[in-house]
């Protein structure tokens, strides 16, 4: 049993590494995008 929770919460780490980083990358990206946009039409 400690083997599969073992494996279980390496597998889940690097997933969750994974979609924080995408996830803090899109809010990243769309500050740049709405910035962008702001410089335009200024």
């Amino acid at each position: 049993m400690r083997k599969i929770i073992n494996f279980l919460l390496l597998a889940l780490i690097p997933l969750a590494l994974i979609t924080i980083i995408i996830f803090l990358a899109r809010i990243l990206t769309v500050d740049d995008n709405l910035f962008d946009e702001s410089e335009i039409y200024s």
